[in-house]
């Protein structure tokens, strides 16, 4: 039996907003950046098991206790997914947040759970792949200026040589992204943007 499960981009504080498509919506993953510990932001409420959401860099680490968090990296054997967290801010925002102290050291996951992630993204081989930040590989061909790669990026690029999943969708970049590499389906779309798969 077919499942249609909706991605939702970045929410940047509209709770309300995302707490909408959440309802319109049977499943879905949100991918990263709620704005926890942003905005005033700190809490987010229990959703069913059919919603869950990664952290974006622009969430605080405390949102990994969340009950629909799921953790720095997650495998879903229900719809062969797979998801890494977090993303580097760069330096001159970085900056900016540090001020207002909105700038959290483990906005990347730590090298360990790099590591491990890595190792079970090789073994399990997802059919989809969900994260905050995108590979090297696809900002290359899909971005006209120059992004600074990071730890994060890094590590999508080894995931992506690794193995090349149908489907990745992310965030943080806020544009309206569909273009295909190699055998993979890059999406990406705008703060409060979805996209809906049929699987």
């Amino acid at each position: 039996m077919s499942r249609k499960i909706t991605f939702i981009s970045d929410v940047h504080g509209d709770i309300d907003g995302y707490l909408k498509l959440v309802d319109q919506a049977d499943y879905s993953y949100q991918l990263g950046d709620l704005f926890y510990g942003m905005e005033g932001i700190t809490e987010v409420p229990t959703l069913s098991d059919h919603h869950a959401f990664i952290a974006g860099n622009h969430d605080h680490p405390s949102i990994y206790k969340h009950l629909n968090c799921l953790q720095a990296w997650h495998y879903r054997s229900l719809d062969n997914l797979f998801s890494v967290s977090g993303a580097a801010t760069p330096l001159h925002e970085q900056n900016h947040l540090k001020k207002d102290g909105k700038w959290w050291s483990e906005e990347e996951m730590s090298d360990v759970d790099m590591f491990n992630g890595l190792k079970a993204y090789s073994i399990y081989k997802p059919d989809i792949m969900i994260s905050h930040d995108a590979p090297d590989i696809l900002k290359k061909k899909a971005f006209k200026f120059e992004t600074k790669p990071s730890r994060t990026s890094f590590l999508l690029d080894l995931m992506y040589k690794i193995h090349q999943p149908d489907w990745w969708i992310f965030g943080h970049w806020h544009k309206n992204i569909d273009i295909q590499i190699g055998k993979t389906n890059f999406v990406c779309r705008e703060i409060m943007g979805t996209f809906e798969l049929e699987i």
